[in-house]
């Protein structure tokens, strides 16, 4: 015997526990993917990549309300298209100083079969920034001392479709993430990163199933030691 149900308890509206039950029917998805690229690293002090994609998915998950609205049986009734591009360019400005600059698009469109009544997934379609940028300084203050400075753009989530035909946005940001490490040994690092540093709080996420629906992260700062053998 085998059990097929999770208990999950999200805080949306005080402690509520949704289920999700197994299917024995339900199948594993399957995905056609195209990607053409190009890359060139003709020039000494230049790297410049880009890629265009495009994936068919099939057998996709769905959630589909069973009995009342806090039950969820997984079925396979939605499929779903994407397409994008990603870019990169690094710079090797000297050699212990290197910029990157990156961009990323991708559009996802979700479609689910006229029987499908799942009011989770349909979350998803929106949950990613359709443009995100890139700048990242890497540099070597010393042999053993990198001083690295990231900063990322992210557009806003806009018209993130409900099933009740009502929308809602949450607004686009920036966030600044520095980092810096210090090598006493060949195969000793340590760090300290802080992440988000000048941004403040902000809005980014649509994921009501665990009660984080426009969840808000604020800055984080945290150490890390890494030792390689």
């Amino acid at each position: 015997s085998h059990d097929t149900n999770l208990r999950i308890l999200t805080a949306n509206n005080g402690p509520i526990k949704i289920y999700w039950q197994g299917n024995e029917d339900f199948k594993a998805e399957q995905i056609k993917s195209y990607e053409i690229g190009y890359r060139n690293r003709s020039f000494k002090k230049l790297e410049l990549d880009l890629s265009l994609f495009y994936n068919e998915y099939d057998n996709v998950r769905s959630f589909e309300p069973e009995l009342s609205k806090f039950q969820y049986k997984l079925y396979n009734k939605s499929s779903a298209k994407t397409h994008g591009l990603n870019s990169s360019l690094n710079v090797n400005v000297l050699n212990n100083w290197k910029l990157l600059f990156g961009y990323s698009y991708v559009d996802v469109n979700l479609k689910y079969k006229p029987d499908s009544k799942d009011n989770l997934s349909i979350y998803d379609e929106g949950s990613s920034p359709k443009h995100q940028f890139q700048f990242q300084s890497r540099y070597n203050l010393t042999n053993k001392v990198d001083f690295d400075i990231t900063i990322f753009k992210y557009s806003d989530l806009s018209n993130i479709s409900l099933r009740n035909n009502s929308s809602f946005s949450i607004k686009g940001y920036s966030r600044t993430d520095l980092r810096i490490a210090y090598r006493p040994l060949e195969n000793i690092e340590i760090s300290l990163v802080g992440q988000k540093l000048f941004s403040g709080s902000n809005k980014e996420t649509t994921r009501p199933l665990y009660g984080t629906q426009n969840a808000t992260y604020g800055n984080q700062i945290y150490g890390n030691i890494k030792w390689k053998f």
